[in-house]
């Protein structure tokens, strides 16, 4: 009996450190299951769809995706940033203050974001797992264009 109890006080306290993360209180850019693209705010700043194309909150294309993850400026061609099928980001010119890029984490199982980390392993961002190729991408440039 005294072994139940403490397994069961063993497990009490496990289950009470093991909480669910709640990623709206991160106050972090994300993209959700609709593909709406939110800043740290909770303000819709634009969307990404399935097929790689970045609106602005306007609903006005201001980017695409490529097949080989090259995001492209539509307004002058610029090609800004790459992304891989697994969510990172890669910057395509590196200098000492620019963009070094993005990390993606797998979610959990039962956990639908994708949280994505810079090179020093801070937070920066989350992005619905249906969209992890793209949602990266998108969070950096209209973050960028704000």
């Amino acid at each position: 009996m005294k072994k139940l109890i403490t397994v069961l006080g063993i497990a009490f306290c496990l289950t009470s450190f093991a909480q669910v993360v709640n990623y709206k209180k991160l106050n972090l850019p994300t993209v959700d299951a609709a593909g709406i693209v939110y800043n740290a705010k909770s303000e819709k700043i634009g969307s990404v769809d399935e097929s790689g194309i970045i609106k602005n909150a306007d609903g006005e294309k201001i980017a695409s995706i490529d097949a080989f993850g090259t995001v492209t400026v539509d307004e002058s061609g610029k090609k800004v940033v790459k992304c891989n099928k697994d969510g990172n980001l890669y910057a395509i010119q590196i200098s000492k203050t620019s963009f070094k890029g993005w990390d993606a984490i797998s979610p959990e199982p039962g956990v639908e974001i994708c949280l994505l980390k810079d090179k020093k392993g801070k937070l920066v961002a989350g992005v619905h797992k249906h969209y992890r190729q793209f949602g990266g991408a998108a969070i950096y440039l209209l973050i960028k264009k704000q």
